[in-house]
């Protein structure tokens, strides 16, 4: 069976018309809905991140303010360590001359006598030791002696000796002199200081 729309098509004209109103009508709402829901959305994130920034402002705040406390001891650490330094350097290669007189007296023998001593230390932290030609401590000073013996034997054996004392090496008789009368000698000698002669605190760590 066929129907027939007596309807003039005025009326259906318009009445698709407001079909399609209604239709777009309907999308436009639901596109309103949409982009609002959206935007609470962001909303929502956007103070969720506003909230982490200030409590990482907050934090960073704390962190500033310790750091500011500590900057003192910061400052008396660096203030230290620059006069440790200096001490340091100061004490380079230092050498305690009563205890190389106290070793020389232990190897000294009973008829020898020692009427002059002195030593100079040449090394420091701008003059670096002599390093050896053959391996072992580096020189950092020499020690100079003036004496008598009795017979000339005894010399050669006092050169030997020398060389018992730690951070003493390559001693040498400068000079050794007859009296006119007696077996009677006097001497000069002179001997390499090693840098293992040097002090607990002279001690200089190897670059």
């Amino acid at each position: 069976m066929s129907q027939v729309n007596l309807l003039p098509p005025e009326v259906r004209q318009k009445a698709k018309v407001r079909n399609q109103a209604i239709l777009v009508g309907i999308a436009g709402a639901a596109l309103i809905g949409f982009v609002i829901a959206l935007s609470l959305l962001q909303g929502f994130a956007l103070r969720s991140v506003e909230s982490d920034l200030n409590a990482q402002v907050a934090i960073n705040a704390g962190l500033e303010s310790q750091v500011a406390d500590l900057q003192p001891y910061q400052d008396l650490a660096l203030q230290l360590e620059a006069q440790q330094a200096i001490v340091d350097s100061a004490m380079a290669y230092e050498v305690s001359w009563s205890s190389q007189l106290r070793d020389l007296q232990l190897v000294l023998p009973d008829d020898m006598a020692i009427s002059t001593f002195g030593g100079t230390v040449t090394a420091n932290t701008v003059t670096p030791p002599i390093p050896p030609t053959g391996g072992g401590p580096a020189i950092i000073g020499s020690i100079n002696m003036a004496g008598s013996s009795v017979g000339s034997l005894r010399l050669a054996r006092w050169l030997s000796r020398l060389e018992e004392v730690k951070g003493w090496g390559n001693p040498w008789m400068a000079t050794a002199t007859r009296e006119a009368e007696g077996e009677v000698w006097t001497f000069t000698t002179a001997i390499d200081l090693f840098e293992n002669a040097a002090t607990t605190r002279g001690q200089v760590p190897a670059p």
